[in-house]
């Protein structure tokens, strides 16, 4: 930031009387090149120069050389134990009064008590990082300065020391990402590494944990993981909540390898520990389709994890309940999550959540699109900040219904609301909520929005470095394109796409297979026609062994489409009845539509006996034939709110004020004015801002605002 030389003699008048003003301040832009924390610099050791035009004169060099020089004057004024206090604080990223106090613990008491709040009001380089005045931190380039003169003052050892105190003082508050970079700072990688296999287990028990849980292990050399069967694990974990299967199996087969069948009762002594490796292998299984060697693992770990692991546990139960559904017991895996409901400790619970998504995974693998309603809205709730994770996958779960039910604007609502939160939600369902709204887009013919939507999906992914959430991304960008009639691009992206790969019975709404399927019989070539023919069968095949009525579904409809274009037309039609029946009883709707147009030219050729009743009716209402009739609904559920209606809990209280006057287009001062707040504070939240509505600027967050409803009300 650089002033003018009019803003650098307002600012410099506050320090200096009139009568050199003018000159002094020429000369401050001047040197300084109107850099901003120069400038502040000076003015503060104008305060107390005897000579302010030859401080002035003095200053000369680059601006690392004018810092040092202002900032020799200003530290130069100060008493010692403002000088010390100034110093020490520099160390940790931010910083409040006790953990101050903590790092001063072997300094006079009186020393440590000092306020930071006299440096704050001082104006000596703060910034307030909430508004009730307890976590600061220093301008960046300051920080710098002053840790160089810290080291100066007490050595490496001393430096050494205070980041000890720091991660011991983090670690104690529960803060471990904190406390883990200190201790790297001063290359303690087995303290650094205890801190983690300490805390990764508590973390899977809260849900801001459970998105913590990458960075945090981020922070470790990869040598160090590898030679710790414990950190080993936590990655595991955290591949499972990222839904990074290729990963996770990877992962878990590299735990089993280091620990070995001599190892393990060494290393991971007590139940607890030996239940975690039984649940990881049998996810492990569950993902590779095994269901039976998994319910036999995840039964195994379901005797040994303790209950007072609450969210482990649920997702232990979740587990086991899903491999029991696979094995054709769904009326039994339904009853055995439902009785551990009644065992969780409250509603809004993340071991509570963790169940209400098993029942969901299997309701509407089940094709049970109406219990998928009532189960979803319980596990969203009213509040998102009670527990966004969880809120995010009600909000998803919710649209994935409505979708199906061709209600366009309510899934719109549900998608838009479960991906406001990206840095809060489960990878994947901010990523599939993305390409939800996409799907929507190309069904109102808005292609350049679904691209927009499908550009987002891309870049999120190549942040997560996730391939699951690219091979999404590239699915739907072909489907997009087929959408356009743009055939050589379609077959293009379907190029990332392995047809053979066995990827889980996933609930995503985008399926690499489906459109890499659809695009072969686009092509519509003797060779496409036929690779798509048998994979379909194929899938066809593994959606009924697993009992998966939603995949057989859209198999069933992309396999008609396969055999009439090859002039198979009584296989066609058998195919199309079979997927019509199936989905005739819970409602289903877009998994016919979105197979394509010619579905519609085969559905009114079925004999009345398979014609599928009122659901095909409003399947081809969906393709724009007839007037549909309202789809049946169970009687406690609502309708969300109308698109435009704002969402709740997204923004703070003072975010939406100040959201309100950025769409008023008042600048960073005239907001603080209007508050009655710093304009670091308005700096601050407008950065939260666009942080959560993932934009990076005034006009994309009005715009954005403005899809999400936030600005209804206010103008």
């Amino acid at each position: 930031m650089r002033f003018t030389e009019a803003e650098a003699r307002e600012l410099v008048g506050e320090s200096l009387a009139a009568g050199s003003l003018d000159e002094v301040a020429a000369l401050l832009c001047t040197r300084t090149e109107g850099w901003a924390v120069g400038l502040q610099l000076a003015c503060l050791s104008l305060r107390a120069a005897p000579d302010a035009l030859a401080l002035a004169r003095g200053i000369s060099g680059t601006s690392r050389h004018i810092a040092d020089f202002l900032l020799d004057e200003v530290l130069g004024h100060q008493p010692e134990a403002l000088l010390q206090m100034l110093l020490v604080l520099a160390l940790p990223e931010r910083f409040c009064q006790e953990l101050y106090t903590a790092l001063l613990q072997e300094q006079p008491r009186g020393l440590a008590q000092t306020p930071i709040a006299e440096i704050e009001r001082q104006g000596l380089f703060l910034v307030a990082l909430d508004d009730e005045g307890t976590w600061y931190r220093y301008h960046h380039f300051v920080r710098d300065l002053l840790l160089f003169r810290l080291t100066e003052t007490i050595g490496s050892e001393g430096v050494a020391l205070l980041h000890r105190r720091c991660s011991v003082w983090f670690a104690s508050r529960g803060l471990i990402e904190e406390a883990v970079r200190h201790a790297l700072q001063v290359g303690d990688q087995a303290m650094a590494a205890r801190l983690v296999e300490e805390s990764y287990s508590a973390l899977l028990e809260r849900d801001e944990g459970l998105v913590r849980l990458a960075p945090l292990l981020a922070l470790l050399p990869e040598p160090l993981i590898a030679s710790r069967p414990r950190l080993l694990l936590a990655c595991a974990f955290d591949c499972f909540i990222r839904w990074d299967f290729s990963a996770f199996a990877a992962m878990t087969g590299r735990v089993m390898a280091q620990l070995g069948p001599t190892n393990q009762e060494h290393i991971f002594e007590g139940a607890d520990l030996r239940g975690d490796i039984a649940l990881l292998e049998g996810i492990a299984r569950f993902w590779v389709g095994d269901f039976i060697r998994a319910g036999a693992l995840i039964e195994e770990a379901y005797q040994h994890i303790s209950a007072a692991r609450a969210h482990t546990y649920a997702l232990t139960v979740t587990y086991l309940g899903g491999a029991r559904f696979h094995c054709g017991d769904g009326g039994g895996a339904i009853t055995f999550i439902r009785g551990h409901l009644r065992w969780a400790d409250a509603p809004t619970s993340t071991a509570t959540a963790m169940l209400l998504v098993g029942l969901n995974y299997i309701n509407l693998l089940s094709g049970r699109l109406d219990q998928v309603a009532h189960d979803a809205r319980q596990l969203s709730g009213d509040d998102p900040n009670s527990n966004r994770f969880y809120w995010c996958w009600g909000q998803y779960l919710l649209g994935r219904y409505h979708y199906e039910r061709n209600e366009l604007e309510a899934a719109e609502i549900c998608f838009l609301r479960a991906s406001g939160f990206p840095y809060n939600a489960q990878e994947r369902v901010h990523h599939d909520s993305l390409m939800g709204l996409a799907h929507i887009a190309l069904v109102r013919g808005e292609h350049k929005r679904a691209a927009s939507y499908g550009h987002r999906g891309r870049v999120f992914a190549e942040e997560r470095a996730n391939p699951g959430l690219l091979e999404a991304t590239a699915a739907l960008e072909a489907v997009v394109a087929l959408a356009q009639g743009d055939w050589a691009s379609a077959s293009w992206h379907v190029q990332a796409i392995d047809p053979a790969l066995y990827t889980g019975h996933a609930l995503w709404l985008v399926q690499a297979r489906w459109c890499w399927a659809a695009v072969q019989i686009g092509l519509a070539t003797p060779e496409s026609l036929a690779e798509a023919t048998a994979s379909l069968a194929r899938y066809l095949a593994e959606a009924e062994v697993a009992h998966n009525v939603y995949w057989q579904i859209r198999a069933g409809g992309l396999l008609a489409l396969a055999h009439h274009a090859q002039g198979q037309h009584e296989a066609a039609l058998a195919a199309l009845g079979r997927a019509v029946s199936l989905a005739a009883p819970g409602g289903h709707i877009r998994s016919l539509v979105d197979c394509g147009p010619p579905i519609a030219a085969l559905l009114r050729q079925l004999s009345p006996g398979n014609s599928g009743g009122p659901n095909v009716v409003r399947v081809l209402a969906a393709f724009g034939e007839g007037a549909q009739p309202p789809p049946e609904r169970t009687a406690s559920l609502e309708a969300p709110k109308a698109a435009g209606t704002a969402t709740p809990g997204l923004l703070s209280k003072r975010e939406q004020d100040i959201l309100v006057l950025l769409a008023e287009r008042l600048t960073d001062q005239e907001i603080a004015e209007r508050l009655i707040i710093a304009i670091t504070t308005v700096r601050t939240h407008t950065r939260r801002i666009y942080s959560k509505l993932e934009v990076t600027n005034r006009r994309q967050a009005i715009s954005r605002a403005g899809e999400l409803g936030l600005l209804e009300g206010y103008r």
